[in-house]
């Protein structure tokens, strides 16, 4: 519990303290009015009355403790907004360094399968040499270059509906 919130429980209790004396010194003077004990009664009324003013007082202070407990909080609950804001932010800012990582990447796999392309064309061509030469070579289709294209292939289709979620998933939340 903070300074500010003590304060608001002491004072809180002060105005309990005082209404309460304030309630007694009524009941006093309410018998001593019945009893006749007029002279009582009177000095039970300056005493009712210094009673009423520190209620008053004291539930002005409790007002502005009050106030100060409701601006620590909203203070509080700002500074708290603010530090989810920063990470927030500073999360956004590595997701686009990671982005931005994958960019060279990209790049660099569409060079190798352009590549991969290549060198392809260049086989069949080769192959169509070979088989119009009357002679046979070693085929593609191998269940290993099978399976290593269906790895790579699989790898690429799956990253790449990872990212295309990823950013969905982004939009959506900050729409």
């Amino acid at each position: 519990m903070t300074q500010v919130h003590e304060a608001l429980e002491t004072v809180t209790k002060e105005v309990a303290e005082a209404q309460t004396k304030l309630d007694e010194l009524t009941t006093t003077w309410q018998q001593q009015c019945g009893s006749g004990l007029f002279g009582a009664a009177e000095a039970t009324e300056e005493a009712m009355a210094k009673a009423k003013a520190l209620v008053a007082r004291l539930i002005v202070q409790r007002t502005a403790v009050a106030a100060q407990v409701a601006q620590f909080e909203a203070d509080a609950a700002a500074a708290h907004k603010a530090a989810l804001v920063a990470d927030a932010d500073a999360k956004l800012a590595d997701l686009v360094v990671t982005l931005d990582s994958l960019a060279p990447l990209a790049a660099d796999l569409a060079e190798k399968a352009a590549a991969f392309e290549a060198r392809a064309n260049a086989w069949r061509e080769t192959v169509h040499f070979v088989k119009a030469a009357g002679a046979t070579c070693t085929g593609f289709t191998t269940q290993e270059n099978t399976a290593k294209v269906r790895a790579f292939y699989d790898s690429v289709i799956h990253s790449s509906h990872r990212v295309a979620g990823t950013e969905a998933q982004c939009l959506r939340v900050t729409a």
